[in-house]
């Protein structure tokens, strides 16, 4: 298990620390967390009205079907979308940004998530070996497009909640789909998770609230219950998950650099070991935001 030496800065803070495969250090940025900080259902439901408005005598439904959904829980809730699939949403609402196609997944735990980012492996086969790191990336980190140690970063939404859909949703629009995730793997257990004082969008190291979905992949008794409480970044090698503040308490690492002896942990135990599944066909991971209900 290669191990270097990397700065960890916190947002808002700067700590020197040693840095582990699969780690983004020890120090933690206490300072609350930005929680949903982008318009609610309830501006959604202000834009329906205003269509009614201005259309004259035009029913809600009416409203509904030439409005965009804000996103994925905007489209269940308030334009009848229940089944999984390809939704256009427009974040930002008319004005803005435009519109653009995302995947939602309307059934797991409770629905309305939008499908921010499915990625791969560089090297799956050979998981610890450094040159092993996720592709593509998001744009949370430092610009690398010409960098060939860094995978390629994405802003190309993704297609399909698996690896044939591989890309990501521009970073900056993050926040405006919730701070609540999802994440999903075909080799690590899967979790949804709440904002504490940290939050993956916006990007904020600190606490986090993790729950385990079904079905678990772990198949180490001990290792059922285990769940990250913590998110820790390491710009520009990447971002990831943690059962504690230690560098061997790694549960999830986005690890995005190809040349630095780390690797991307995924492991269920959350003690930066091996105990991702093996021998899996098209690994990839996933993850959904949600506003916070």
């Amino acid at each position: 298990m290669g191990r270097s030496a990397f700065l960890l800065t916190a947002l808002g803070a700067v700590t020197a620390c040693s840095f582990a495969p699969g780690k983004a250090g020890n120090a933690i940025d206490a300072s609350p967390g930005q929680h949903d900080a982008r318009p609610g259902t309830d501006s959604a439901v202000t834009r329906h009205d205003a269509a009614e408005q201005t259309d004259g005598p035009a029913t809600k439904m009416d409203a509904k079907q030439v409005a965009t959904p804000l996103d994925c829980l905007d489209a269940m809730q308030n334009f009848g979308v229940t089944a999984s699939g390809t939704v256009s949403i427009d974040p930002d609402g008319a004005g803005g940004n435009g519109a653009f196609d995302v995947y939602c997944d309307m059934t797991t735990s409770g629905g309305g998530w939008t499908l921010a980012w499915v990625y791969g492996f560089t090297n799956y086969g050979d998981f610890m070996n450094g040159n092993n790191a996720v592709t593509p990336r998001p744009t949370w980190s430092s610009p690398s497009v010409s960098d060939p140690n860094r995978t390629p970063n994405s802003t190309t939404p993704p297609t399909a909640p698996d690896l044939a859909g591989a890309g990501a949703i521009d970073f900056t629009q993050w926040a405006q789909l919730g701070t609540d995730f999802l994440v999903l793997s075909n080799i690590n257990n899967n979790l949804t998770c709440t904002a504490g004082t940290g939050t993956i969008a916006p990007l904020q190291q600190g606490t986090v609230s993790c729950t385990l979905l079904q079905p678990l992949v772990v198949t180490i008794s001990a290792c059922k219950t285990v769940v990250p409480t913590q998110i820790h970044t390491n710009d520009p090698a990447g971002v990831g998950l943690y059962t504690g503040s230690g560098l061997d308490d790694t549960y999830y690492f986005w690890e995005g650099l190809t040349d630095t002896g780390n690797w991307p942990t995924h492991d269920p135990c959350g003690g930066n070991e091996e105990f991702q599944k093996q021998n899996v066909p098209d690994a990839f991971g996933s993850l959904y935001l949600r506003r916070h209900q």
